[in-house]
């Protein structure tokens, strides 16, 4: 998991950075990665979930948890067809 200090958008863009890096690392090594993001929402409703969950793992209250994902070997899939950035823009 990737956590900071606070919540800025500073902080955001450099745990998107450091998420790609761990990424690309992982990938590198072989490893797979499963982004697990439902109980990062920040909403009402999920108060109680992220309050078990930052217990749960010993994190302070002032942290934010900005990318959680899950390791492991898995099969390697097919790439999946891609559109030409042609297709998406109206000229």
């Amino acid at each position: 998991m990737l956590t900071t200090k606070g919540n800025s958008r500073l902080q955001q863009v450099k745990a998107g950075r450091d998420y790609c890096r761990l990424n690309l690392t992982t990938t590198a090594m072989g490893l797979a990665q499963h982004p697990m993001r439902q109980v990062l929402q920040e909403y009402s409703d999920m108060q109680n979930l992220q309050k078990q969950f930052k217990d749960h793992f010993n994190i302070d209250s002032q942290q934010t948890v900005q990318m959680l994902v899950r390791l492991g070997k898995a099969d390697k899939t097919a790439h999946t067809p891609r559109r030409l950035i042609s297709n998406l823009l109206i000229t």
